[in-house]
């Protein structure tokens, strides 16, 4: 799911992911990877407006995110 993440992050766009916590609650955030382990990914979340560390093992989904165009 995440091998053609490091082509944003070179790029900062910006991705629509789907997260659990570790308590189970789902999210729907917008994120800008900067950074990538095997593990985790750093990244700016636009709903908590922080950067924020990520567990992979936690994200349900993640694609580019969409704009709407009016």
């Amino acid at each position: 799911m995440f091998e053609y993440v490091n082509g944003f992050i070179e790029r900062r766009e910006v991705m629509e992911m789907i997260y659990q916590s570790e308590s189970g609650v789902i999210t729907q955030r917008k994120v800008t990877i900067y950074a990538k382990t095997d593990q985790h990914m750093k990244a700016y979340c636009h709903l908590r407006k922080k950067v924020r560390v990520f567990k992979l093992k936690n994200v349900l989904s993640i694609q580019p995110c969409r704009q709407r165009k009016f």
